[in-house]
């Protein structure tokens, strides 16, 4: 019985090890597309926003369980106002480099950090659009968007024939307004993608 135990013990481990292994040395490209579920922390009156995601990653094979991966993605963040019909409306291009980890074939556990820069920042309210740069400067305001964003992205995704899901949290480390506490995005992130191999 004990060596019964033993042999299927055994053959776990092997599979195991087998099905976490990953190309050493492959590099491969991932255009990808997807929804944000994006608000901004540190204020009760606003409520999470449905938004665009999309870009592409790089990643290298480093060993048989770990990937490096850099990507490239446009993301469009903010809030909406829980009691009107007004909305913060950010577009950043972020810049995540993470490291994934294989347990098992196909399923990747990853984080890393996040380098976001400001490319659009617009309040919205009633049909109406104006820069939130100048909503300061005509309330006089010592404030304005922080063209800088900082985050942590920890997620998870499986492959299945080369078609990637990919769910991950971005947690901002930086308020997005300069002078003023909080307001820290916070963006939630579902994405298919493809990977397409390069050796």
């Amino acid at each position: 019985m004990k060596k019964v135990i033993l042999i299927v013990v055994a053959m776990m481990a092997a599979t195991t090890a087998s099905m976490a292994q990953n190309e050493v040395g492959q590099i491969t490209l991932q255009p990808k597309i997807g929804l944000n579920i994006a608000t901004l922390t540190g204020e009760s009156e606003l409520k999470p926003y449905l938004r665009m995601v999309s870009g592409v990653e790089v990643e290298f094979g480093a060993t048989e369980c770990l990937g490096i991966v850099a990507g490239v993605h446009y993301s469009q963040q903010g809030a909406k106002f829980k009691d009107y019909n007004g909305s913060f409306k950010f577009e950043y291009v972020n810049v995540p480099i993470m490291v994934q980890y294989y347990p098992i074939q196909g399923l990747a556990l990853k984080t890393g950090v996040q380098l976001g820069f400001n490319a659009k920042k617009r309040y919205w309210s009633e049909g109406t659009s104006i820069d939130i740069d100048d909503v300061f400067t005509i309330f006089d305001a010592q404030s304005k968007v922080r063209t800088f964003d900082f985050s942590i992205p920890v997620g998870v995704s499986y492959e299945i024939s080369n078609i990637v899901l990919d769910a991950r949290y971005n947690l901002g480390l930086i308020g997005v307004l300069e002078n003023i506490d909080g307001f820290k995005n916070s963006v939630f992130a579902i994405t298919i993608g493809y990977k397409i191999p390069f050796n």
